[in-house]
This record gives C-alpha cells, structure tokens and sequence, in this order.
C-alpha cells in the first residue's frame, strides 16, 4: 500500500492495490508504524491502526471523487391530482412519482398528512400557505389527506422525482408587527450625536434641498422655534379648521412682496383702534364747550348744511291751502301749482329716523305730506303742502327739508317731470 499527500493545506488517501513489498516497508499513520502487506491490499481502517479515527479536528480529511448519480432539481413526471379542501378531511391517491410537490392554489391554509387509503389530517401537521408549495417525499405511502382550519381551498398535486428547489411560501404584503399578532410596532433606540433620542435630546430632521415639510392630519403642532431669523416661503394650503399661531412675546412683523413692504388689513373689515388722546390730550367726551382733547370736525366753506330740529308731525295751520291731488296724481290746471308733475315718493315709514328733501332743480318745488293711510287715488288724510324755493339752475342747491321724527308719507312735485330732487332717509 501506498499513501499519497493531497494538495497544500490538506491531507487525502488515495488507496490502491499494492504488488509484493519488501519485508522493511513501513509506513506511519497519526505517528503509529504500519507494516505493508505482503500480498498487497487494502488499508485496513482499524482503532488499531488508527487511535484517533481516520479523520479529527486536528487531521483533517480531504475527500475526492464523484457521484455516480448527480442531485438534480424536481422534474414532473406529468402526473397530477386535485383535491378539494374543507374543515373536513378529505384524502386523493397520489400520482406517480417518488417526490410530489403539493401547491395551494386556493385562499386558506391547508394542513397535510401522508398515509394509506383512509388517512385523515388535522391542523397540526404540515401546512401549505395559499399561493404556496409544499414537497414531500412519498416513501412508502399511497395517499395524501388534507384539511382546512377554517374556510376551503384547493390543492394541485404534481408527482416527480428531484430535490425541489426554488419556491418558498405564500408571498404578500402587509406589515410585520412585533410579538402576536395585533401588538405594537416593533422598537428601535436611535442615537443622535452619540446619546438616545429623548425628550432632552430631540430628533432633528434636516431636510434636502427642494424638500416639502409635511404635518400630517390632526392636531398637528410644531415645536418652538429657536431660531430667530428664518424665512417661510410657499402657498398654506386650505384648512379645515382655523390655525393657530403662538408668536409668545409680541415680535415686530414685516410683510414683504418682492422686497417691498404690502400694507396688512383686517380680514373682516378696518382696523379698530380705542382712541384715548388727541393732540396729545386726553380724549373729551359728551357736550360742553370746546378745547384740548375734543375732537372737532371741518366743514367746507363751499357746501350746504342745513340745520334741522326734531319737532311732531305737526299740524297743518295754513289758510287758502290749494286742492290737493289724489294720492300719486299729478296738480289740477289751476293754483299756485297749476301743472305740477309728481316727480318722487317717499313711502310712510314707522321705523324711518330721519328724512332729508335737497331742490337741485334749479325751480320751486312743492312737498306734499300726509299720514300715509291714503291709497293711490285717494285724498291724502291729514296733508299739508309747502314750497322749497330752486337754486341759480340745475343741479344748483335751492331750498332743503329734512326731519326726524314724521314717518309719514312724501311727495315731491315740480314744474318738469325731469327736474332733480335729492331725498335721503334712514
């Protein structure tokens, strides 16, 4: 016998069949002498010969050679069989093959058992995921049983032969919870210049460029800022409910457009301002005489700003009063108004607080004032009439009426059917 070393860093036997040794050939194994054989042969594997075992952790072995039948992956054989799957066990006879990979291609799990014709499974044997595969080896049995633990599926069996490679389980998305089903997410500790992230060392979140802060819905709130010269550019989007802005301590604002200061106003209408001095002295308020603090109005020296006092509804005293037109009639032919058109009305008004005839006709105008029961048609009850002289011409200030307390009805009447009346009323 001959022992040969293997490549560096390993040791092999190549074990061959030896012709006729002298008497001295000798070799050593794991340090121990072994005399040859003088017919040649074997090595005989022996404790005695071999203390320690062929092979140990501190001799390693180096084996060469090949397999006469190579490992191949699964090939089908083309021979299948169905089987439909319910909480009751069901069972179907195998198709031919020494492996048969067992797929689920229905929508709940089904637990498998191998066995004889009659075998039943139950939910604690091998279970094949819906969209999954399962291979077994069939060894001695003729039948595959298969059950549900809730719902029904379907299974597809191939029978074949091979090592089954290439598939696992049912693929899907979702999210991979901590512990049981239904706990929290799992946990992790982030660092942040070397100490945990806490509530004394926050996170901080530096965003890139052209990036967009997001708060998600809620009661979202942002943090006190610390820095005090920052900018925030962008469009707010709608909110669904009023946002809050605590700017603590009252800092000077400044809106700017495009480098330019924009004036900011009330969103519901001018500013208010509690006025307390004028002039640098204390507001003065109710009637008396006029100095410091009191607030004094300029009039313009070229208006008209007549002066009216409250008085009743009064009663009519006149003499050789002309006739009366009906209610929204026009004058007779005849009298100090021969031909005078209606030319306005003012309705009887309870509520009315004050009401104010201007003649910009540039001609007299006469004003017809009754209670306002009368209908149109109708003599006006309890009426009067008075004249308000014209202006130089059209459009000039002539005469003016105004009062405030009659909440009776008003009707102007003039020469022209166009001439200009003013009636203001509140």
């Amino acid at each position: 016998m001959r022992l040969k070393p293997a490549r560096a860093g390993a040791m092999a036997f190549a074990l061959t069949t030896l012709p006729a040794a002298a008497a001295n050939d000798s070799f050593l194994v794991n340090g121990a002498p072994i005399a040859a054989t003088a017919t040649g042969g074997y090595l005989p594997a022996t404790a005695a010969y071999f203390p320690d075992g062929l092979f140990s952790a501190s001799n390693p072995g180096y084996v060469q050679g090949s397999l006469a039948t190579p490992l191949l992956g699964f090939a089908p054989a083309g021979a299948y069989a169905a089987l439909a799957v319910s909480t009751t066990s069901a069972n179907v006879a195998l198709p031919t093959g020494a492996t048969i990979v067992v797929y689920n291609t229905g929508a709940n799990a089904a637990f498998l058992q191998l066995g004889a014709a009659g075998v039943t499974a139950t939910t604690s044997g091998d279970v094949v995921q819906p969209g999954g595969a399962l291979a077994l080896s069939v060894g001695s049995n003729a039948y595959l049983a298969a059950v549900t633990a809730n719902g029904a599926t379907s299974l597809n069996i191939s029978g074949g032969a091979g090592l089954p490679a290439g598939w696992g389980g049912a693929s899907g998305g979702g999210a991979v919870a901590q512990g049981a089903a239904g706990s929290s997410a799992w946990l992790f500790a982030p660092y942040q210049g070397g100490s945990a992230v806490g509530a004394s060392n926050g996170l901080f979140v530096q965003p890139g460029a052209g990036s967009i802060w997001t708060l998600g819905p809620g009661a979202a709130t942002i943090g006190a800022i610390s820095n005090t010269s920052f900018g925030i550019s962008g469009t707010l989007p709608a909110f669904a409910a009023t946002p809050t802005f605590n700017l603590g301590a009252a800092p000077t604002l400044s809106v700017q457009w495009s480098g330019q200061s924009v004036a900011a106003t009330q969103a519901s209408g001018p500013w208010t301002q509690n006025v307390t001095q004028f002039g640098g002295s204390n507001i003065v308020t109710g009637t008396g005489a006029s100095g410091a603090g009191v607030p004094r109005v300029t009039v313009s020296s070229d208006s008209v700003h007549p002066v009216s006092m409250a008085g009743s509804t009064g009663t009519d005293n006149s003499v050789n009063k002309p006739a009366l037109p009906n209610v929204g009639a026009n004058f007779a032919g005849s009298g100090p108004y021969a031909n005078y058109a209606l030319v306005a009305t003012a309705p009887a008004n309870a509520a009315r607080k004050n009401i104010d005839i201007e003649n910009v006709s540039g001609a007299q105008i006469a004003i017809v004032r009754d209670d306002g029961t009368a209908s149109p048609g109708a003599q006006p009850a309890n009426a009067s009439v008075f004249a308000l002289g014209g202006g130089s011409s059209a459009g000039a200030q002539g005469g003016s009426w105004s009062s405030q307390t009659f909440q009776g009805r008003i009707q102007v009447y003039a020469p022209s059917s166009t001439a200009i009346v003013s009636i203001f009323q509140d």
